[in-house]
């Protein structure tokens, strides 16, 4: 005869096994939902995408997804194509009847074009704060005025501290460019942080973050020594959650900062490092990119990360 107490047992258990299922499985299934959601692409996917869209796709869509008619890359809708999947097929094989050819891009290239697309709808809705023309001539005498070569580089001539800006025309939407000039600490990419360096003696040292690991960090100092350190040996480091560049939102004009985009966007020398290797994939524009703007030899920060 079963007692009282081991039925009550029993069902503890059952009840136990019940929720621990039904916990297993919401948690499941809020995973699957947060995958879809954010469709499990990562900042460097994301990255590369944006870099390969404007090399392979940018000539004819535009760096805004909006060239063609009754066409938005970036609105987060697609006519002929619901899944990741389905797009990449668009990709990589065309559309018949239609200008879009075939492309030579693999199935990675393309899966990382889609992850560019599909984070389009969260970031460019907030850009584009002129909302003017520029003129790239003007933009290109006011970068100079700005000091941005002492950190950045366009061709060979230039600052270390900052990203090369000899492929942004390329490698970079024009809402990043706006955002990167008026609001630089928002969107950092990995490559660009700066650190600095305590030693046990003499002075500290700075520069742009290009690797750590448990024991050491790389960087590229003012001068483009690159340099490297083991932790253990200095007192203190820090790798800086904010840019060390001016946000020029408050002290250029809207058609100032259309001016600066502008010129950034004529700047189309082929990517060295990082994205797409100097490599054509499709019908991107390259080049061998704008000439620099000279410098005024002022010190001070500026052009954008």
């Amino acid at each position: 005869m079963t007692t009282f107490r081991g039925i009550t047992r029993h069902r503890a258990r059952r009840l136990a096994a019940l929720a621990a299922l039904a916990v297993s499985l919401g948690l499941r299934a809020g995973g699957i939902r947060a995958q879809d959601a954010s469709h499990g692409y990562t900042q460097a996917d994301i990255e590369r995408g944006g870099q390969t869209y404007l090399l392979s796709c940018g000539s004819c869509h535009g760096p805004t997804g909006d060239l063609v008619a009754a066409v938005n890359l970036f609105g987060g809708t697609f006519r002929r194509a619901t899944s990741d999947q389905e797009i990449v097929g668009l990709i990589r094989s065309g559309i018949p009847g239609t200008p879009m050819p075939p492309s030579s891009l693999s199935e990675a290239d393309a899966m990382q074009i889609v992850a560019f697309l599909r984070s389009r709808p969260g970031t460019t809705t907030a850009a584009r704060t002129s909302g003017l023309p520029g003129n790239a001539g003007s933009g290109a005498r006011l970068y100079a005025t700005l000091d941005c070569a002492t950190c950045h580089m366009i061709n060979g001539a230039g600052g270390y501290l900052g990203p090369d800006l000899s492929s942004m025309g390329i490698t970079r939407p024009v809402d990043e460019l706006e955002r990167a000039l008026t609001k630089p600490s928002i969107d950092i990419r990995n490559g660009n942080r700066t650190v600095t360096v305590l030693r046990a003696s003499g002075p500290a040292l700075t520069g742009r973050l290009l690797n750590q690991d448990t024991y050491s960090l790389q960087f590229m100092d003012a001068t483009g020594r690159l340099t490297s350190v083991r932790k253990d040996d200095v007192r203190r480091w820090e790798v800086m959650a904010t840019s060390p560049m001016p946000a020029y939102g408050d002290t250029l004009t809207p058609q100032q900062i259309a001016d600066v985009v502008s010129y950034l966007q004529t700047l189309n020398a082929p990517p060295q490092s990082g994205g797409v290797a100097g490599t054509q994939r499709g019908g991107g524009p390259r080049g061998g990119g704008a000439p620099a703007p000279p410098a005024n030899g002022r010190g001070g920060r500026g052009g954008p990360p």
